[in-house]
């Protein structure tokens, strides 16, 4: 068993290949680390033509040991804790926390094993840290709305004997 911490590049992917995929049918597209090009005014103009909600998803720090989950004598990095920000946008107030609310519940049916870069892990749990107010993101004219969750992935390597 190797030592190496957890493929989080490779887990970033997993988590915004699912968002991706379970966020289509309501039509809000995905940005790694930044806003997608088809999210936003369709114009690329404030307020000309109609809004596409989108999420941005970034990755947060990572540590370990993942709570709850002390360390093998001789095992290092059994357990991370993955921590990522989503961030929500939309068009209206009234709306921006049902999209935030869709990519919620998407999180916690994330895949309970995943093997990363040849390596067996285990999702013991999501974490909502924290869930964000709605506010006005000024930076279009006029503004939209914003929604920025913190979450923790807490995942164990698979042990084998």
């Amino acid at each position: 068993m190797t030592n190496a911490p957890i493929a989080r590049s490779v887990l970033t992917g997993v988590v915004f290949n699912h968002m991706r995929i379970g966020l289509s049918p309501q039509e809000i597209v995905i940005g790694r680390g930044a806003a997608p090009e088809s999210g936003g005014w369709d114009k690329g103009q404030s307020n000309v033509g109609d809004f596409t909600n989108y999420v941005v998803l970034k990755t947060g720090a990572a540590s370990t040991p993942a709570q709850g989950q002390p360390e093998r004598l001789g095992a290092a990095r059994t357990s991370w804790v993955c921590r990522y920000l989503l961030t929500y946008h939309s068009v209206k107030e009234s709306s921006v926390d049902v999209i935030a609310d869709a990519g919620r519940a998407l999180l916690v049916l994330l895949p309970d094993t995943m093997t990363l870069a040849g390596v067996a892990w285990t999702l013991q749990r999501v974490e909502f840290g924290r869930l964000g107010d709605t506010r006005p993101d000024n930076s279009t004219d006029p503004a939209h709305w914003t929604v920025t969750d913190d979450v923790s992935l807490h995942l164990s390597r698979v042990q084998t004997r």
